[in-house]
């Protein structure tokens, strides 16, 4: 059982949503403990692996992508596998520029009202925030920059929808210098304290990535050596599958109730006294009793579509579950998860 959703990243320009994309293909496509990552389109895997190999060969400001503009908008189709055989999830990635997240829609730019829609058919939101507001200071400009993002998403929560939301911490070699508490505080008090608040219902994750623990010394030569970017599309495939979960227990209970009221109508009919049975009580029984098989089918396909979800949520949710001791410390990949305000 496959499905498709949108993945759409949230990030003012120069947040690292471009170079984000690339190091995660480029590791997914290699493979992370049996999950890889595969494009719909030949073609597009040629296009992300000539840029990313041009951030790891080259030096220079020429390493770098230029900054999308509004003509370069893109989206990206992708297969998201385990073990090469088994397809998990098909997702789309809408890579656009940074400066629609602020413009009014009546500007005339065509992607402002496009990225506006898109979140409303988002299965994940990822909010892309550099290292320097955490190395610099939370500031003015920075906060008016976090308020877009959270206004975008306002948009949604008062339709009733909690969009699970990975909290992307770019360029975290610039801020690795801080305490990882310092840097979750500064997130859950002062950059989206509406996202930690008891009772929201918000499944959140904080997550640092970074391109290269070398690049906040010298980004256009420091060696590009990726961590932790593999992480954040493991979490919102897992979200999806335990969404898709939930619906599943609905329908399967909604199978067993209407399969026990086919049941006592079968006990019904055969507990009416013979007189009855014998002009048209047999007929009812024998239509009755088609009636129980078919729902006992039904529930019987829904159990296993049930147990197939559960297993790949499953499979999905140890892969963000920390290893062992060690890792529950102050690791590179450690990453902080959050359901209704309380971590988990």
């Amino acid at each position: 059982m496959t499905k498709k959703i949108k993945i759409t990243m949230l990030g003012a320009s120069q947040t690292g949503k471009t170079c984000y994309m690339l190091a995660m293909y480029s590791i997914m496509s290699f493979g992370v403990n049996g999950f890889s990552l595969s494009t719909t389109d030949p073609d597009d895997h040629l296009d992300l692996t000539e840029q990313w190999e041009n951030i790891v060969s080259t030096e220079g400001k020429e390493r770098w992508p230029p900054p999308t503009k509004e003509e370069t908008n893109r989206t990206y189709s992708f297969n998201f596998n385990y073990a090469l055989t088994t397809r998990l999830m098909e997702f789309d990635w809408f890579d656009y520029r940074g400066a629609a997240l602020t413009e009014k829609g009546s500007t005339g730019s065509e992607d402002v009202p496009m990225l506006r829609s898109r979140i409303k058919d988002s299965s994940c939101l990822f909010l892309c925030i550099p290292g320097t507001v955490f190395a610099d200071g939370i500031s003015p400009i920075n906060a008016v920059k976090v308020t877009a993002m959270r206004n975008l998403i306002q948009q949604d929560a008062t339709e009733g929808k909690r969009l699970p939301i990975v909290i992307l911490i770019t360029k975290f070699d610039e801020c690795k210098h801080l305490k990882r508490e310092e840097i979750v505080d500064a997130i859950k008090i002062n950059l989206f304290a509406d996202l930690f608040i008891e009772g929201a219902g918000w499944p959140v994750m904080i997550c640092p990535v970074s391109l290269g623990n070398d690049l906040k010394d010298d980004m256009d030569h420091g060696l590009i050596e990726p961590t932790g970017v593999h992480l954040p599309l493991i979490f919102a495939i897992q979200t999806s599958y335990m969404n898709m979960l939930t619906l599943k227990q609905s329908e399967e209970e909604s199978a067993q109730s209407i399969l026990e009221e086919r049941k006592r109508a079968v006990t019904e009919l055969e507990g009416r006294n013979w007189f009855v049975k014998l002009f048209d009580g047999q007929e009812k029984i024998k239509d009755a009793n088609s009636s129980v098989k078919s729902g006992e089918k039904d529930a019987a396909k829904i159990e296993r579509q049930r147990k197939e979800i559960e297993k790949k949520a499953e499979l999905l949710g140890r892969e963000l579950r920390p290893k062992d001791k060690e890792d529950k410390e102050d690791k590179e990949d450690k990453v902080y998860i959050f359901f209704d305000g309380c971590e988990i």
